[in-house]
């Protein structure tokens, strides 16, 4: 961005600003992230950004940012999340490691999606996930 952008009449915080929604914008597409967030969401789930952020390599606080700025969450929920993420010590240590394995979380991403956005039950994510319900459930990290 810093190369790309025509940043010399802009501020310096304000051109920090322009390369990260750049670089959010050419990591993860706007219909990339629409696919695996939806158009519009009230709540995410820790897990399903735990699966978007494996699979495109950027970090969780770059997804929300970037979902954000689609509109896909609000102004308030971006505030709120980054406010639980710093109490949770995750703004330098996120959950999630990046290890380079390849294989599919759609499924998983799915259920976490139904479940933050209150479309399934605890009790059927977890049958879906095939765990008992306290065990998946000392595993939910939904945010909000």
């Amino acid at each position: 961005g810093h190369l790309l952008l025509p940043l010399d009449q802009v501020d310096e915080k304000m051109s920090e600003r322009f390369c990260n929604i750049f670089a959010g914008a050419i990591l993860i597409p706007r219909k990339t992230l629409i696919r695996g967030l939806g158009v519009k969401r009230n709540k995410l789930s820790i897990q399903e950004l735990g699966i978007l952020k494996q699979q495109f390599g950027i970090s969780i606080q770059a997804i929300v940012m970037r979902a954000m700025n689609l509109g896909i969450i609000s102004d308030y929920y971006t505030k709120y999340f980054f406010k639980y993420i710093g109490e949770m010590g995750w703004k330098t240590e996120e959950p999630y490691k990046l290890e380079g394995e390849e294989n599919s979380k759609r499924f998983d991403q799915l259920i976490f999606r139904g479940l933050s956005e209150e479309v399934i039950s605890m009790n059927k994510a977890a049958s879906l996930m095939n765990m008992k319900l306290a065990e998946f459930r000392s595993k939910k990290l939904v945010v909000g």
